[in-house]
């Protein structure tokens, strides 16, 4: 007998919200410099339509890599996005995403816990 903590529900979710985080950024365009080793890597959050720019850098005579990564200038419609409001909607949207991964985590754990209680009770 199904029940209301079935839990399918939450694992086909739990799935859903995995493929939605492995398909968020897309590459736009990589680019590498042949006079300075550096590589530029333009990408698209699929979640907030931001675009950003990520400089990878490689180690030069000890000194370490460096990595920084800066969204670009964006408009929505035709209101332009400053990077500081950019950087906030694309944490906002990340911290939604973990919160609804927890929240379908503990759903799963309590339905399974639910499941193996029913199915303890049945079998006495």
């Amino acid at each position: 007998m199904r029940g209301p903590l079935d839990w399918r529900i939450p694992l086909v979710i739990l799935l859903l919200l995995a493929i939605a985080s492995a398909t968020r950024w897309q590459t736009e365009a990589t680019f590498r410099y042949s006079n300075v080793p550096i590589v530029v890597c333009w990408k698209r959050d699929r979640w907030t339509n931001t675009r950003w720019v990520a400089v990878y850098g490689y180690e030069i005579e000890g000194f370490p890599g460096t990595y920084r990564e800066e969204p670009l200038t964006i408009i929505i419609g035709t209101v332009p996005m400053d990077t500081e409001r950019a950087k906030i909607l694309v944490a906002i949207a990340s911290l939604v995403w973990r919160v609804l991964v927890l929240v379908d985590i503990l759903w799963l754990l309590i339905a399974l816990i639910a499941a193996g209680v029913r199915r303890r009770s049945a079998s006495t």
